[in-house]
């Protein structure tokens, strides 16, 4: 029961802090502190996953008609569509980066890996990162070709390859 009360309270933290110009982490961080939770990394990885999942999937219900009414006007060809996509996406791309640089296990799944600037982010990755790519028939960069014993491939479809990869983490915990 504790924990579950512990999963409300993060999650509701989350949920608080998300949208606001902090950090919805470090607040997690903070939050488990006081609720006397000395998990670190990898214990808590699963629950700071299930939370940011959620808050994603929050943003998408949120913003459902929004988005739906954005990949309407791209696929009609609208004027004005594309130049809006392509500044959200624009707009990504250096948080991507720090991001990137600060992970110590980053996933690729199913991408051919020559969609720049998406194919780059692997370049931004510590040394010690270790890199994990789910596909069947993968397409190494430059990056994944020097990345040597970090570099485990999953030859397999995501939907055959995410759950091998989860049973795997799982068992290593």
């Amino acid at each position: 029961m504790q924990e579950f009360l512990e999963a409300i309270v993060l999650g509701i933290v989350q949920g608080l802090t998300e949208f606001l110009p902090v950090s919805s982490s470090g607040h997690l961080e903070i939050a488990k502190f006081l609720l006397n939770d000395d998990s670190v990394g990898s214990q808590s990885l699963l629950m700071t996953v299930v939370l940011h999942f959620a808050t994603a999937l929050s943003t998408l219900v949120v913003f459902r008609k929004d988005i739906v009414d954005i990949i309407a006007r791209i696929l009609k060809k609208e004027n004005g569509s594309m130049p809006f996509v392509l500044k959200i996406i624009l707009s990504m791309i250096p948080a991507a980066i720090e991001e990137m640089s600060q992970t110590d296990l980053c996933i690729v799944v199913g991408t051919s890996m020559q969609v720049y600037p998406a194919a780059s982010l692997t370049s931004y990755l510590p040394t010690s990162t270790k890199i994990i790519y789910i596909d069947p028939n993968p397409q190494l960069n430059y990056e994944l070709n020097n990345a040597g014993d970090r570099l485990q491939i999953i030859r397999e479809k995501a939907t055959i390859g995410l759950p091998e990869l989860v049973k795997q983490l799982i068992s290593k915990s």
